[in-house]
């Protein structure tokens, strides 16, 4: 098992994730986190540049947490995580709990709308025409 050493402080004017960030790209030019490691963190470091917008800055936002699906809030902006398991594997109609009123909803990854229909307490998306071939860990929906 490999056991980094990250000293944060909470007190600093740097944010906690900078910090992090730092600790981790010294362990990296160290040498101290195998290859595949490095290729993970990569990878989250890619997916954070896109989806960051929903997590950053953001809340927790009702209903929270159901299955995998997980709601955090900026404002009046809704952001609504799709993680993946095993593979991206969105389906072609997704159901999501939503209690406000959207006017728009778009997927994060790509920029695209999302056609959707709303009914009482309850978004259905429409994901036919979504590109599934660029999909990683999980997909954000934004709704305005």
């Amino acid at each position: 098992m490999l056991h980094l050493t990250a000293a944060l402080d909470p007190a600093s004017q740097v944010p906690l994730y900078e910090q992090l960030y730092r600790s981790i790209a010294r362990e990296i030019s160290a040498g101290a986190l195998p290859a595949g490691a490095v290729a993970s963190l990569r990878d989250l470091g890619r997916w954070m540049r896109i989806h960051g917008e929903g997590i950053y800055n953001t809340t927790i936002a009702e209903p929270y947490f159901i299955r995998n699906i997980r709601y955090t809030a900026k404002g009046d902006t809704r952001y609504i995580f799709y993680l993946y398991e095993d593979c991206a594997a969105l389906p072609l109609k997704l159901h999501l709990q939503f209690s406000g009123k959207a006017h728009k909803i778009r997927l994060m990854r790509t920029g695209q709308e999302v056609p959707f229909e709303q009914h009482e307490g309850e978004l259905l998306l429409d994901t036919s025409a979504i590109d599934r071939n660029t999909a990683f860990y999980a997909d954000c929906f934004v709704v305005n």
